[in-house]
């Protein structure tokens, strides 16, 4: 790094590192534990790590998958099917397993992106310890560690913060437009590998952003124009590359239409200063003001909260440096973006307010009515670190002011990550575990697992038994195709009554999709009691599960155990 002190920032990656492995290590509690919360989006993140290497190493295409939803399957490009950490830690899955991998990645995402948001802040700022304070904020702030807990496709989201990176050493004329253009693209790929919903905002913010510049100051605007085209080039280039690599893919398994409400998943302005159970300073003392804040449907979606210090810090900051450009420029993008995280309309502890707001506009955009607002706060606390590395590096005034608002913020920021829903033991059954692969074309038959869907644990199962067999069932946010209007899979899917004609649409269904296995996995519900009632009694039963009908030949290795029926 030319003009840079390289072993400043290994020490900050070091010192990042270090930080997190304090705070996620210890809730790794032996063999099985997963970091993160009890939810099928964790389950379908390990199936996606296990799934990328599982199709790479058998020649199938890996953005389709015919073993979840089978036999139709599903197109997995516009699923949270994050192909970047998939094969970049594809070497940890081979050796190590999906469940490993995907600790692995957890652990690295507030560390990439803190680095990351150091860097954008050395260069904004010049100095050491206020891009490090600045890092800080973002790699470990309440928006990235709610993410940890469910969605690793919206926290492990280091490009964002150096393609701004990139950006501004363009600006200051650090790094050549050719070798911007290739970076800057090669971040753009790695984005969309990780999200899509996150490769939308960053393009929708980075135009907002020059246009803010023109409106503001146009001889700042002007000055932005050069790296403004490399910047286009660089998009325009990544996404030649997608439309090459996923190939028809890319026009087939989308869906118009908004998937969530933008107005469940937006931020309340009160959580900007309450927390929520997941930081440290949280308490059950105030759930029942933060059970009532948007998002509350999701653990992962209260990610607003940044502290009475930092807002302070922030406000004494946007009166001592208001007078500059740049400094105008980055608090117009960060009070825009908070606006835009408010969600279409206000609203406060469940109560709507009838005041309008931008994201109204955007939600009717064709790709933009897909995004949550709330996750928008990844860019807040990315424009608020700016602004206060920026005033810690140029404030020359009461110093131990400045340095004791910093440190009482970063305790007000430290997430509560002793906390029990931090890490998870998922449980495999033995049928699962023992199973023997077989080639893919020995599985005509699929099956089908109780209890289903979102409450099972399928996805999991399927990967630790390698695939050998494919299942009716998964999670991956949305119901694919024929399945999404089937009334059957829809009662599997409720709580409703059953129909008087359900045992006859059951077994039309076994007969339908050439469905030979039924395997349900104790304990069941009542209600999964009652969805398998027509099927009688098991044939065979291995450990806690029972079969339904032909014993198939992957589960061979556990013929000794089975009980017959």
């Amino acid at each position: 790094m030319k003009n840079h002190h390289w072993w400043q920032s290994l020490a900050a990656l070091l010192g990042y590192a270090s930080l997190a492995a304090g705070l996620l290590l210890p809730g790794l509690r032996g063999p099985g534990c997963v970091l993160g919360n009890h939810t099928p989006d964790v389950l379908s993140f390990i199936w996606y790590m296990a799934w990328w290497l599982h199709a790479i190493n058998h020649g199938a295409n890996p953005l389709t998958s015919h073993y979840i939803w089978w036999p139709t399957g599903i197109n997995l490009l516009w699923t949270t099917s994050i192909a970047t950490p998939s094969l970049l830690l594809s070497p940890v899955t081979k050796l190590l397993g999906p469940v490993s991998a995907y600790n692995v990645a957890v652990f690295l995402s507030p560390v990439l992106l803190a680095w990351a948001a150091y860097e954008l802040c050395r260069e904004w700022c010049g100095k050491f310890w206020p891009a490090l304070f600045g890092g800080f904020i973002v790699g470990f702030s309440s928006y990235e560690f709610r993410q940890l807990l469910n969605h690793l496709n919206c926290s492990m989201l280091f490009p964002i913060p150096l393609l701004a990176w990139m950006a501004l050493r363009h600006v200051h004329h650090k790094l050549a437009l050719r070798s911007f253009v290739a970076i800057s693209a090669f971040l753009w790929l790695l984005l969309f590998g990780i999200s899509t919903e996150f490769f939308a905002t960053a393009v929708m913010l980075a135009a907002v952003a020059m246009g803010v510049a023109w409106v503001l100051h146009p001889s700042l605007g002007r000055r932005l124009v050069p790296t403004a085209w490399g910047a286009v080039i660089s998009l325009c280039i990544a996404v030649a590359a997608v439309i090459a690599l996923v190939g028809p893919t890319l026009w087939t398994g989308y869906t118009a239409g908004r998937l969530w409400s933008a107005g469940v998943y937006s931020i309340d302005p009160l959580n900007l200063a309450v927390p929520t159970y997941t930081t440290w300073l949280g308490s059950t003392l105030l759930a029942p003001l933060w059970h009532l804040f948007a998002g509350a449907r999701s653990d992962a979606e209260q990610g607003a909260y940044l502290g009475l210090p930092l807002i302070a810090m922030a406000v004494v900051a946007w009166r001592r440096t208001a007078a500059k450009p740049s400094q105008q420029w980055l608090i117009a993008m960060l009070s825009l973006t908070l606006l835009l995280a408010m969600g279409p309309q206000l609203h406060t502890l469940n109560q709507k307010l009838p005041i309008p707001l931008p994201w109204l506009v955007i939600s009717h955009m064709p790709v933009m009515q897909k995004a949550l607002p709330g996750r928008l706060m990844l860019y807040v606390v990315l424009f608020l670190a700016m602004l206060m590395a920026r005033w810690l590096s140029e404030s020359i005034t009461h110093p131990g002011r400045r340095i004791t608002l910093a440190v009482v913020s970063i305790i007000f920021l430290i997430p509560n990550t002793q906390a029990g829903f931090w890490s998870t033991h998922f449980r495999t059954p033995r049928i699962f575990a023992s199973a023997v692969s077989h080639p893919q074309g020995h599985n005509r038959h699929g099956v089908l697992i109780f209890p289903f869907g979102y409450r099972s644990w399928s996805m999991l199962w399927q990967t630790e038994a390698h695939f050998a067999f494919p299942m009716v069932d998964g999670y991956t946010g949305t119901v694919p195709g024929n399945y999404a209007h089937s009334p059957l899979v829809q009662t599997w899917l409720s709580h409703g009554p059953l129909c008087s004609h359900y045992a006859a649409q059951l077994h039309g269904f076994l007969r339908r999709y050439h469905i030979a296995t039924v395997i349900a996995v104790q304990p069941l519900t009542t209600r999964a009691k009652q969805l398998i009632g027509p099927l009688g009694h098991p044939t065979a039963t291995i450990g806690h599960a029972e079969i339904f009908g032909r014993v198939p030949a992957w589960v061979a290795a556990s013929a000794r155990h089975i009980s017959v029926k």
